[in-house]
């Protein structure tokens, strides 16, 4: 082979000194060479002629490009290799997670002194990494074709920065000047990440027809979902805890105040029932907290409130779509309130009754009355259930196992283009005015993508099963639906709630 010939070669010689008649006389003597094979020979050595002449004649800033070119490429490649070799990644994954119960977590939560912050902070601080870690893990878990989608390795990256900086974050927060610093670092965690849902919406919904196994799929997402709440609830724990405390204008920065005051005021999308309302006050008068929370964790949590609360805003949205929206019916055990985490279910209770609403008023379109949704509560000694019964005409046979699939919708083509198109109904239940933590640290955008794009059941089941508990339904086809959502009290063993 005279291909990759260079000028020091012997055979590239060789043909350089060869001429016609040195190579007739050639084949006369071996009877090997015709005038077409001379002819080829010649060809080739015209080729690497003009070839060592291009490689003699190269300027140095040639071979300096081609250095730099080379230099770069082993660059990205070390870079690469650390994106997804970092051994303190790897050492994390193999620690376990520490996860409290929300009891635990309310009765340590108050304090004379305020040594809570610092004791809940210290806690932050030796666990996120090891649950950043393991969020980490599952992302590189996923198929190749999933996890090279660029919203995919946006959260990637996020992750791994997020981990890093807590992971060299070793100093050990002894005071609450410290504690404000990691405290920034907490909230802007939480600013950076705000939009995570939209990403995993995003990234799913591009690669989902090249993805075979839906069960796989559907694990991963359960596990980095389930991940992704019990990070936002010890987050928000934490600086809700800061906010109740007659201290938090100094350990709070005024950014995060201003934030959390800003949206409060303007109703934007926010919705924070843990936060003191007075907490404008001068410093000689700091806000007391109120004592029905702590943290995230109220005190005594009201189902009817909850339903209450969601009926109210779902009923605004389907008015807007549809100019029309049922009625809502609570029975059961409404008097009801215990111990529990509400801002996982304003986030749950809206998916359903959505969900609800539409079937209803889709299925009696051509009626002048609608028929109710009806809520019944039912509270028992080891838990309490939400029953939520619709007309609206059942899920058909060959659906029902697909319900709980992620980017499965029952909406018709027509309402997904819709929803694409950000038509009212759909901002609107991407932008409700408030509903917890799931809305706020998601700035509402993971809310958006999720309607029509078949995220809201899945992931509902995915928080219920995460907090001890289940989300089923039974089909009566021609008649309507019954969702059953269960969950475990905080205090029931053997199935005690850890966040």
């Amino acid at each position: 082979m005279t291909k990759h010939l260079i000028p020091s070669s012997k055979l590239y010689t060789n043909l350089k000194l060869a001429n016609p008649v040195a190579l007739r006389q050639a084949s006369n003597a071996t009877q090997n060479f015709n005038d077409e094979y001379i002819g080829k020979i010649m060809k080739k050595k015209h080729q690497h002629v003009n070839y060592s002449s291009m490689v003699e004649h190269q300027p140095s800033s040639y071979y300096a490009k081609k250095r730099t070119d080379l230099s770069e490429s082993k660059e990205r490649l070390t870079t690469i290799s650390y994106f997804y070799a970092d051994p303190e990644i790897d050492k994390a994954t193999e620690k376990p997670l520490t996860r409290l119960n929300p009891m635990t977590m309310m009765y340590l939560g108050v304090s004379d002194n305020n040594s809570h912050l610092l004791r809940s902070a210290n806690y932050l601080r030796s666990e996120l990494p090891i649950r950043l870690a393991h969020m980490i893990k599952e992302l590189r878990n996923l198929p190749f074709i999933v996890a090279c989608h660029p919203s995919i390795l946006e959260i990637h990256e996020r992750c791994i920065k997020t981990f890093r900086q807590f992971d060299q974050y070793d100093k050990e927060i002894k005071n609450f000047e410290s504690e404000k610093a990691f405290n920034n670092l907490v909230f802007n965690m939480l600013e950076m990440n705000k939009d995570l849902l939209a990403l995993l919406c995003e990234g799913f919904k591009d690669t989902r027809r090249y993805i075979s196994n839906e069960t796989l799929i559907k694990h991963r997402l359960n596990k980095i979902l389930s991940t992704r709440l019990g990070l936002r609830l010890l987050c928000e724990h934490h600086l809700a805890l800061n906010k109740q405390s007659n201290l938090h204008k100094s350990v709070l920065s005024n950014d995060i105040i201003d934030m959390f005051e800003t949206k409060m005021n303007s109703n934007d999308n926010f919705y924070s029932t843990y936060l003191p309302s007075n907490s404008g006050d001068n410093s000689n008068s700091i806000s007391a907290r109120d004592e029905e929370w702590v943290g995230i964790i109220h005190q005594k949590f009201s189902p009817k409130k909850l339903i209450d609360t969601s009926a109210k805003l779902v009923t605004k949205l389907c008015k807007e779509k549809y100019g029309i929206a049922p009625k809502i019916k609570i029975d059961g055990h409404i008097n009801s309130y215990f111990p529990y985490l509400p801002l996982p279910l304003e986030y749950i209770m809206p998916e359903l009754l959505k969900n609800s609403f539409r079937a209803t008023t889709e299925n009696h379109r051509y009626s002048s009355n609608l028929p109710d949704v009806c809520v019944t509560i039912a509270v028992n000694k080891k838990d309490f259930i939400f029953r939520i019964r619709d007309r609206g005409g059942g899920i058909p046979h060959n659906l029902e196992e697909k319900i709980f699939d992620y980017h499965f919708s029952t909406a018709s083509e027509d309402r997904k283009e819709s929803c694409n198109d950000n038509d009212s109904f759909t901002n609107d239940c991407m932008n409700p005015s408030g509903f917890g933590m799931m809305c706020q640290a998601s700035g509402s955008q993971g809310l958006a993508v999720m309607h029509g794009y078949g995220f809201g059941l899945p992931t509902s089941k995915a928080y219920a099963e995460y907090l001890g508990g289940s989300l089923s339904f039974q089909s009566m086809q021609g008649i309507g639906c019954d969702f059953y959502l269960r969950l475990s009290l905080l205090d029931i063993e053997p199935q005690v709630v850890r966040i």
